[in-house]
C-alpha cells in the first residue's frame, strides 16, 4: 500500500453544542486514535466550550466565523488549515458518534489503496453517508467554489467517473445524533 497522508476535518458548527458534547467527545475520540494524519476541529457559534473540551488534545481548533454561511464555509475554514502535505482530507461530521477507529481506518485504507478517485464515499446497503474523502487536488476547487449548505455535494457530479463507494460494515455512517433522545443515549455508547 501507498504511504499516504488524510486529515480530518471535524465540523462541529450549528448542531454541535453543550447538550451534544457527550456526542462531540465520542467522535474527537475515535478520529485521534484512527490513522488520520491530522485532526482539525472546525467550530462555529459554540466556539468556546468547543475549544475548551480540546485543551490538551491532539487537535487544531479553527473557529469558521462565517458559519452562517452554511456547511461549505466551514469545510473550507478546515482547508485553510490543512497540512499542506495532505492527499486527502476527511470531511467528518462531531455528531457521528457510531462512527469507530476501525471505521475510519477501513476509509483511510480504500484512500491509500486508490488511483482513480478523487472522491471517497462510505455507503450502507447503497445509501451514502460520512465521513467523505476528498482528494487534495480538489482544493482549488472547493476553496473557489460559492458557499452554501450543501457542503461538497456539486462535486458528486463534476467528478462521478471518480467516486469510490466504499460498502461498509455497519450503518454508522448513515447515523447522526442531532435529537435530544440520541444525545443522552450517546454517553452509553
Amino acid at each position: 500500500m501507498v504511504k499516504i497522508k488524510v486529515s480530518s476535518i471535524l465540523l462541529c458548527t450549528e448542531s454541535t453544542n453543550k447538550s451534544t458534547m457527550p456526542v462531540f467527545k465520542i467522535a474527537v475520540n475515535e478520529l485521534l486514535n484512527s490513522h488520520f494524519h491530522e485532526v482539525i476541529a472546525v467550530t462555529g457559534p459554540h466556539r468556546v466550550p468547543m475549544e475548551q473540551e480540546l485543551k490538551g488534545l491532539h487537535v487544531k481548533s479553527v473557529h469558521n466565523k462565517f458559519y452562517e454561511r452554511g456547511l461549505h464555509s466551514s469545510i473550507k475554514a478546515g482547508l485553510m488549515n490543512i497540512d499542506l502535505d495532505s492527499d486527502f482530507f476527511a470531511i467528518c461530521l462531531a455528531n457521528q458518534p457510531l462512527l469507530k477507529r476501525k471505521d475510519y481506518n477501513q476509509l483511510i485504507a480504500a484512500a491509500k489503496s486508490t488511483n482513480e478517485a478523487l472522491i471517497i464515499c462510505p455507503t450502507y446497503q447503497g445509501k451514502r453517508g460520512y465521513p467523505l474523502f476528498i482528494s487534495s487536488l480538489l482544493i482549488p476547487e472547493i476553496l473557489d467554489h460559492e458557499d452554501t449548505n450543501l457542503g461538497c455535494s456539486y462535486l458528486f457530479e463534476r467528478y462521478s467517473n471518480n467516486v469510490s463507494l466504499v460498502e461498509m460494515d455497519t450503518d454508522a455512517c448513515l447515523f447522526a445524533a442531532d435529537l435530544p433522545e440520541l444525545v443522552e443515549n450517546a454517553a452509553h455508547l
